[in-house]
């Protein structure tokens, strides 16, 4: 028996040990990784990862750069992908062979210009080149994300400026296993005057999700969301714009588990004590595309969140940068439950440059972070950062508590005539409703469970709906619309 206690206290204590190992702190420099920044990061199969980038070339041109590391960050290999001039990686995924499949974009000469095309390749389990294929045009074309195929074969989302293609329109590609194409879409009709899409997944339904950020659209207004539901065959099903959003970009969505989608993205906000600040709002959609509800994490200065991932729980991890008051440049994590309300929030002290941040929930229900390190004097570094299922890590410096809030509920919203507000007491609260431009447009106190507002006069857009009690303090953003 004292053997068998023995044997368990043991192996428990190895398991601590191996957890405690798995979270770590990495930094990857060197003379193929001038300049570098990173792009997307995945687990591989040996739960090691690897990271895709991109780095200057001691004669000052841009390569693909790939990072292997094993389960507790250290370099296995690097690899530098050259395409036909300055190239950039911006997804990768391990295939069924153990290697992996990578996209972005690449000039088509050794100078920097205009002309780009669509650039992808795939790689041994070593980091070798085994094939390369590149689509596009005469103009400017290039891939945003990719996903394998139940055949084992690839979806490439990318954008497309040629063949007579105004602005940067979505472009899908549908490959076999070694690169060749089976069909292409350019979606010209759904997003006219757009920028580039941002993200792009595969659905449960065969079918495919876009997001991405308008340019120009609903009379001359840009930075807000569009989001594109396309069949398996790449066809429209149907296409959306959310005014919620405002001059913002780098939108990420994700199918949610218990249906529908979840938008997460950067969106300026004007408070009422003047000044701005940029926060992270997240956005539920449901299947046809209609906003069931929306949550904001706003902070005393800049937060930019540059990665949502969906969690094993059903809920959301957000990853980005922040830069207030009491924390100067730093790496945050969101994590949030299945209806968007934060279950916490960390603080790490990397001090992050300008590159995207990218978080993934791994196999252990932890997370990983990766994305450029600022070290000054105009150097950087490409960090990866492991953290437990909780988001703690050797370079955490913070936890943000969760604010003492108000229960309510807002519906419908979008609204066009009547917001109506349900709470779950008859307490006295102050309730007001906040513009863009941070004014105050409507104020007044309640003591009712159900309140009903009349908003028809206000004009189409987006406002804080603040409220306030003696000891509690919320708010969500609503949209004014012309109808619902």
């Amino acid at each position: 028996m004292k053997k068998l206690i023995i044997i368990l206290i043991v192996i428990f204590s190895v398991q601590l040990l191996g957890q405690a190992q798995n979270l770590f702190s990495k930094t990857y420099e060197g003379r193929n990784l001038l300049n570098a920044s990173t792009l997307d990061v995945c687990e591989t199969i040996d739960k090691g990862y690897i990271i895709l980038g991109f780095s200057n070339t001691p004669d000052n041109k841009q390569q693909i750069c790939l990072i292997k590391t094993n389960q507790s960050g250290d370099t296995l290999w690097t690899k530098l992908i050259a395409g036909m001039g300055w190239s950039y990686g911006f997804s990768i995924k391990q295939t069924s062979d153990k290697g992996f499949i990578i996209v972005g974009h690449t000039s088509k000469s050794i100078d920097w210009g205009v002309y780009t095309d669509l650039f992808m390749a795939k790689i041994s389990e070593k980091g070798e080149i085994i094939w390369t294929k590149y689509f596009g045009g005469s103009a400017k074309d290039g891939a945003k994300s990719l996903e394998i195929m139940d055949d084992q074969g690839f979806i490439v989302l990318g954008s497309a400026n040629s063949n007579g293609f105004d602005g940067y329109n979505p472009y899908l590609i549908r490959t076999n296993t070694i690169g060749d194409t089976i069909w292409t879409k350019t979606l010209s009709s759904c997003v006219i005057g757009a920028s580039g899409p941002d993200d792009f997944h595969t659905t449960s339904d065969g079918g495919y999700i876009i997001a991405g950020t308008t340019f120009g659209w609903n009379e001359g207004e840009w930075g807000h969301v569009y989001v594109i539901k396309l069949d398996s065959n790449g066809d429209k099903t149907w296409s959306k714009v959310y005014n919620n959003y405002n001059d913002m970009s780098d939108v990420r969505i994700k199918e949610s588990r218990d249906g529908g989608y979840v938008i997460a993205a950067p969106n300026y906000i004007h408070p009422p004590e003047g000044g701005s600040t940029v926060g992270i709002l997240l956005t539920k959609i449901d299947l046809s595309g209609n906003v069931l509800w929306d949550k904001a994490f706003i902070g005393g200065g800049y937060a930019y969140g540059n990665s949502v991932e969906n969690t094993v729980d059903g809920g959301t991890i957000v990853a980005g940068k922040t830069n207030d008051s009491l924390h100067n440049g730093c790496i945050y994590l969101v994590k949030s439950n299945s209806t968007g309300d934060t279950q916490w929030t960390k603080l790490h002290s990397i001090a992050p440059g300008n590159g995207n941040i990218i978080v993934k929930q791994t196999s252990d229900k932890g997370y990983i972070i990766t994305g450029q390190q600022d070290e000054g004097s105009n150097k950087t570094k490409i960090f990866l950062l492991k953290t437990d299922n909780n988001g703690i890590s050797s370079e955490i410096i913070a936890t943000v508590p969760i604010e003492n809030k108000i229960d309510f509920r807002v519906f419908p919203n979008p609204a066009s005539d009547i917001l109506n507000i349900q709470r779950n007491d008859n307490s006295k609260v102050f309730v007001e409703m906040i513009d863009v431009n941070g004014r105050v447009v409507y104020q007044k106190t309640y003591s009712d469970s159900f309140v009903k507002i009349e908003i028809s006069k206000y004009p189409i857009g987006q406002y804080i709906l603040k409220m306030t009690s003696d000891t509690k303090s919320d708010k969500t953003v609503i949209i004014k619309s012309k109808c619902y």
